[in-house]
């Protein structure tokens, strides 16, 4: 019973890191996405014509910054070691081109564009990012932080200030929001995934179950030792093979069974 027990807890665990390594890798390949699209749409930006290429342009100097800071991060995000702060990367990738379309703002002493900018940076990544309230609530800071320095350097005093600001606090509201029922949902797929697992590697039946195609999806400890192999070799294989296997092979035994 202590060994049957051990072996459920060790599938858990197992179970459990893998699913993070995934939840991990789906961050990872959003994060390069968002970089690699940001990255050509800074591409469209940078000025063309004789002469327009010129360092001493304030504007092509953020755009080369945005570009770099971009593909940074999506290189990054190849380098296996780095995945590990996917979050922390798209938190600072979007701090980045904020703080920049900021100081764009400031050069051309206009504030509406900005705050679309703001607006999109706030609810995209709240759609777009699997990671949690704490990260969102940092990058609607630096939201905040960008549109109050800009207002208090343009110094913007119109009728449109109250609207202007009711507007991004209402986006900030809804991607916190948005962000934190996401994460909440994404808690209770992972506890249901990981309850269903420990009743089906601890049932007294062999569970086996498989796609529409007879690849094997889920093999629990009975079914080990009927069969004679692990969950590990039996995952991702046809169901006929195997049993085509044992007919041919009647005395293998997996050690783990």
């Amino acid at each position: 019973m202590t060994s049957n027990h051990r072996s459920v807890t060790d599938g858990l665990v197992s179970d459990t890191e893998s699913r993070d390594s995934a939840a991990r890798e789906d961050g990872v390949r959003r994060v390069r996405t968002a970089c690699l699209i940001l990255a050509v749409v800074q591409g469209l930006y940078v000025p063309r014509g004789p002469g327009a290429l010129s360092l001493s342009d304030p504007q092509l100097r953020l755009t080369i910054i945005n570009f770099v800071v971009a593909m940074s991060i999506a290189g990054a995000m190849s380098y296996r070691p780095a995945t590990r702060h996917w979050r922390f990367a798209a938190w600072f990738g979007c701090s980045v081109l904020i703080f920049t379309g900021t100081a764009s703002s400031i050069i051309q002493h206009e504030i509406d564009s900005h705050l679309l900018t703001v607006v999109i940076f706030s609810l995209g990544p709240s759609v777009l990012m699997p990671w949690e309230p704490r990260w969102q609530g940092l990058l609607n800071i630096s939201c905040l932080v960008s549109f109050a320095v800009l207002s208090f350097i343009v110094g913007y005093h119109d009728i449109d200030r109250a609207h202007r600001i009711a507007v991004l606090l209402g986006a900030i509201a809804t991607s916190q929001a948005n962000t934190f029922f996401s994460a909440r949902y994404r808690d209770r797929i992972r506890e249901a995934a990981v309850r269903t697992h420990s009743i089906v590697e601890g049932a007294l039946d062999a569970f086996v179950a498989m796609n529409q195609d007879g690849v094997v999806e889920e093999w629990n400890l009975r079914a080990c030792a009927m069969f004679g192999f692990s969950g590990a070799e039996a995952h991702g294989h046809l169901l006929s093979d195997l049993i085509i296997a044992l007919s041919l092979h009647p005395g293998a035994r997996c050690s783990s069974c």
